[in-house]
């Protein structure tokens, strides 16, 4: 397993990355080197945050999804929820344990931590 690097200019706190990288290996042995190379990848690029779980992100924050990280039954429960890549939202609520609250226009979604930490995302500037 590679080691996460941490840069000084990164908009992700190191006990946020090691918070991520925790829930990751909570999820199952076979699936931990896949998903955390999967979010090493998106997380850094020279030194800058590209795509970061949605769990992660704060309040008011305007989101682009970009991809996903989990199995293929989570992306067909996002697909069938009507979360897709390329969508817009806004975090309304994110307490940083339990449930969230997103908006896509005008429609919102409560959404549990894990499924949440799947959900790659970039930030609308």
């Amino acid at each position: 397993m590679k080691k996460m690097q941490h840069e000084t200019n990164s908009d992700i706190h190191p006990h946020e990355m090691h918070r991520c990288k925790k829930l990751l290996i909570q999820e199952g042995v076979g699936q931990i080197d896949n998903r955390i190379n999967a979010v090493e990848a998106f997380l850094m690029n020279d030194g800058h945050v590209t795509l970061i779980p949605l769990a992660i992100a704060t309040v008011g924050n305007k989101l682009i999804i970009k991809a996903y990280a989990g199995g293929i039954k989570s992306r067909i429960r996002l697909i069938n929820m009507g979360l897709r890549i390329g969508d817009q939202l806004e975090v309304i609520t994110n307490t940083g344990h339990g449930q969230m609250v997103i908006a896509i226009d005008h429609i919102r979604f409560v959404l549990g931590r894990g499924i949440a930490q799947k959900i790659m995302v970039e930030r609308i500037m």
